[in-house]
């Protein structure tokens, strides 16, 4: 569902710039044979077309595959972050099952506790990251969060990132149960491997943010938008036209496509 939708939203970003071309060009072709004479204006502005084709072809090129390689970067850049987020939170629930191991009720009760926190802070970085923004509900859903309660009501109030003060609460949870299950030896240890875990995690989640929070500059977008418009709209099908006549026109539209279909992607 996810790729056919992507794919129609793509179509429907190309095919009126593609059909554009194709009517540019068709015109360009009749204004060519129509005219028995053709006048030295006219001559001349295809001419200007023609030789001005290749270098906009390599402007376009040059712009489109500057613009694509941005993007992908940033894609790749938030995989990496996230998925690293998400590794990191799996590798800390391990420590906790690890160290934290009695079999008493009162431990297992602090070991949801602790996986309760954990996976709360997860889900709010994710939530944050969402077009739909904080979603509370949602967690009390997921048995994350309690309605109405103190935690609920903090979450609901703060004015900071939120994934934050989740973290807090896991921290402060986890040292007071290894300080009172844990031998005095390993604590340090044990402790100093959870805290930087976490803060990879949280320095992770904010990375994501300032991606997500700072788009790519608005003159790049604009420049990459209006120079491939203009050259697949209209240099493009005329230069082809002046000279490949009415062969012009399929090959407007499969070259507006092509270009046009990377912006939109990009």
């Amino acid at each position: 569902t996810l790729v056919s939708g992507g794919f129609l939203a793509l179509v429907d970003a190309v095919a009126p710039v593609a059909s554009l071309s194709v009517a540019v060009a068709c015109v360009a072709c009749t204004m060519i044979e129509s005219a028995q004479r053709p006048s030295v204006q006219l001559t001349m502005a295809f001419a200007a077309c023609e030789k001005i084709f290749p270098l906009c072809t390599t402007c376009v090129t040059f712009s489109l595959g500057f613009f694509l390689s941005t993007s992908y970067a940033r894609w790749w850049k938030l995989r990496d972050l996230a998925g690293s987020v998400l590794g990191r939170t799996i590798d800390t629930m391990v420590m906790i099952c690890t160290y934290l191991n009695g079999v008493g009720e009162h431990e297992r009760e602090g070991r949801r506790k602790l996986a309760r926190y954990l996976l709360l802070a997860h889900a709010i970085s994710l939530q944050a990251g969402h077009q739909s923004g904080y979603r509370f509900e949602k967690l009390v859903e997921l048995g994350l969060l309690d309605k109405d309660s103190s935690e609920h009501r903090a979450l609901e109030q703060a004015t900071t990132a939120r994934y934050n003060i989740a973290y807090q609460w896991f921290l402060s949870s986890f040292y007071s149960q290894l300080t009172s299950g844990v031998d005095i030896v390993a604590r340090g240890n044990i402790m100093f491997l959870v805290q930087a875990n976490v803060s990879h995690m949280r320095g992770g989640s904010a990375d994501i943010m300032m991606y997500l929070g700072e788009k790519i500059p608005h003159p790049i977008t604009f420049s990459a938008h209006a120079i491939t418009t203009l050259y697949c709209a209209l240099l493009m099908p005329v230069a082809l036209a002046s000279q490949m006549r009415w062969h012009a026109a399929p090959l407007a539209f499969v070259v507006a496509s092509f270009f046009y279909g990377l912006r939109s992607a990009a």
